[in-house]
């Protein structure tokens, strides 16, 4: 058996007889997305990254970054202030990062770019 989901987060069943049920349990919220709240820039940074959270003033979020071998190196958690969080990126060397951001609700992944 094997679970898909749509975009409006409704879960779908394929059943062993490949006929394909559609649940009425909804998995999500039917808030926007998590990922459509939030950016990073600018693109390719340098000194520093700003996330921008527009809809999340006065959360905590956790935000960890890793380079090219998921490796990781950064971890911290922040009170949103303003929609953005501000790292300083001046000790990283050039190349291609990852980040997760979360808090009690939301899971986000995303790359960006440090060039020197």
């Amino acid at each position: 058996m094997k679970i898909q989901v749509d975009n409006e987060m409704r879960g779908y069943v394929l059943s062993a007889g490949r006929r394909l049920y559609r649940s009425s349990v909804v998995l999500g919220s039917t808030q926007e997305p998590f990922s459509s709240t939030i950016s990073v820039i600018p693109v390719p940074a340098s000194d520093q990254i700003t996330f921008n959270f527009p809809a999340l003033t006065g959360k905590t979020m956790y935000i960890q970054l890793f380079d090219l071998h998921g490796k990781s190196i950064f971890k911290e958690s922040y009170s949103v202030f303003n929609n953005t969080i501000k790292i300083n990126t001046t000790h990283f060397k050039s190349g291609l990062y990852t980040y997760k951001v979360n808090d009690a609700y939301h899971n986000y992944t995303g790359k960006f770019i440090i060039k020197r």
